[in-house]
């Protein structure tokens, strides 16, 4: 996973893109116009860190903290990535939602304006069901 990522930071332009996320690269050893090279130590502390990475993005999105991203709160068990009302994951005081944009990436590719209908007010609205303890979730063998 980390070879594409140095892809893509040494493919594309360093302008425009967020300073914070390209530090965190930096951190790790990932820097534009520099090889990515980690010694066998590194490889095990980021095969490590995708592991946990994983773990606690499908926990997020299998049950989410928060009850705005329950259609009925209190059930636990339908749930949406597009709470919030802002394609950028950005709260009333400017504040990021993390949970959102993590659950929301790790539920598709990618993000844009037209999901939160910011045209014309159309746009995808999406849900989920999630399994919990006391429920079974649904599977592709039950049809009507």
């Amino acid at each position: 996973m980390y070879e594409e990522v140095n892809d893509v930071v040494q493919r594309e332009e360093s302008i425009g893109q967020d300073p914070e996320i390209l530090g965190h690269l930096a951190s790790i050893g990932i820097k534009k116009g520099q090889p990515f090279k980690p010694d066998p130590r590194m490889k095990k502390i980021l095969s490590e860190a995708a592991d946990l990475g994983a773990v606690t993005v499908r926990t997020l999105a299998s049950q989410p903290r928060d009850h705005s991203f329950y259609y009925f709160p209190g059930k636990g068990v339908w749930t949406t990535p597009l709470y919030g009302g802002s394609y950028e994951f950005i709260d009333k005081n400017n504040a990021r939602y993390l949970d959102v944009r993590t659950y929301i990436h790790f539920s598709a590719i990618g993000i844009t304006p037209v999901w939160r209908g910011f045209y014309l007010r159309v746009g995808l609205h999406g849900f989920y069901r999630h399994p919990t303890r006391w429920q079974q979730g649904l599977h592709g063998g039950c049809t009507a």
